[in-house]
């Protein structure tokens, strides 16, 4: 996505680099009150609530059981377990201060990527690609995350569809939701809440 400013918010598909969406103060009800201000096109959704937060995606499937980390203050650790797909993510974070226990998402297999990040890192990008696979929904195969300190853990097979988030200067991520394929167990879809630069 482009922000351009707190009022209007471009999403881009990675195919064409066409605007998939421009919303303008266009308010509708929000579930945490005050302003949002979305839109549906192509079956993905856009979300810019309240000027601050913006929610992408998901990308990938459409069938699962549903994921959520919620909003938290920061990451502390990710860990990505793959193979010819994304099997499952590890993910520790702090909510209120606290440091809470791993998020085990999906299943835990033998090869895994992972990364650590400091006290002032936060993530500003997520990219991946996703494909229906044989014996499998459509699942997610590679998961790339960078942060704002220019690290990254990358993992899985690139090939299928691309998807692809960058946030400008002083954005970063503040949650990742998504659903985990049954009864073979793989990430099958993932989105991102985002916390949007000052203006």
């Amino acid at each position: 996505i482009d922000v351009y400013s707190t009022s209007q918010l471009v999403c881009e598909t990675q195919a064409t680099k066409k605007p998939r969406a421009v919303i303008i103060n266009t308010p509708v009800p929000s579930h945490g009150g005050g302003r949002a201000i979305a839109t549906h096109l192509l079956g993905k959704e856009c979300f810019h609530i309240g000027s601050k937060v913006v929610k992408e995606g998901t990308w990938g499937g459409n069938a699962g059981n549903a994921f959520d980390t919620g909003r938290v203050d920061r990451f502390t650790k990710v860990k990505i377990y793959h193979g010819d797909v994304i099997y499952g993510l590890e993910i520790t974070f702090v909510v209120g201060g606290k440091t809470q226990r791993p998020m085990v998402i999906g299943e835990k297999k033998r090869t895994s990527k992972e990364i650590t990040l400091n006290e002032d890192e936060h993530f500003t990008s997520i990219k991946g690609y996703f494909k229906a696979i044989e014996g499998y929904d459509i699942s997610i195969t590679q998961l790339t995350l960078t942060t704002d300190k220019g690290r990254k853990v990358s993992a899985g097979i690139e090939t299928g569809n691309s998807f692809s988030l960058a946030l400008e200067k002083g954005g970063h991520i503040v949650s990742f939701f998504g659903l985990v394929g049954q009864p073979i167990v793989a990430v099958d879809a993932i989105g991102v809440h985002c916390s949007l630069a000052d203006p």
